[in-house]
């Protein structure tokens, strides 16, 4: 049988620190799935959040319509409502 004799510093060096290093490395591959499977609900969690402050400075900041407003709405689907039930009795004096 050959003789052995024993490895260079460099390689007894980086085969110390590989393994020193090993557990290390396979700890943060194990992480891995781990931090997949929690970024869905926490982007879900923050959306929801930045969704809910977005809603609170809309209400704080709308106005109810007045009441001349309302009035002239009032009037204006009136006419519509008018201009659509003439239309539909026009058409149906035109079916006869």
């Amino acid at each position: 049988m050959g003789r052995w004799y024993p490895a260079p510093a460099s390689v007894r060096r980086t085969f110390y620190y590989s393994v020193r290093t090993y557990g290390q490395e396979d700890a943060v591959a194990d992480l891995l799935p781990a931090l997949g499977a929690l970024a869905c609900p926490v982007g879900m969690g923050v959306m929801m959040v930045m969704m809910a402050r977005g809603s609170r400075r809309n209400e704080q900041r709308a106005q109810p319509p007045s009441v001349q407003v309302l009035r002239e709405e009032h009037r204006r689907l009136g006419a519509e409502i008018e201009r659509l039930e003439r239309a539909d009795a026009e058409r149906a004096g035109q079916a006869r």
